[in-house]
């Protein structure tokens, strides 16, 4: 399978993540459902204040044909 290269900046941070993947999808999570959760040395999350890229297999697979 071919290698996907993803990435995302902060242009006010200058702080670049790339990932790189064999899955045929990445699923963006924007953390919407961060509403002033304690994490980790009591910091506080507020909504839309991390993300995640999720590598994955199709949602819908079993409607694909190869």
């Amino acid at each position: 399978m071919p290698i996907s290269n993803y990435s995302v900046a902060s242009t006010s941070s200058g702080i670049k993540m790339t990932v790189s993947t064999t899955y045929p999808c990445v699923h963006v999570n924007m953390g919407s459902w961060l509403n002033n959760l304690t994490g980790k040395a009591n910091h506080v999350y507020e909504r839309y204040s991390a993300f995640t890229l999720q590598c994955r297999g199709l949602s819908d697979a079993i409607n694909q044909v190869r």
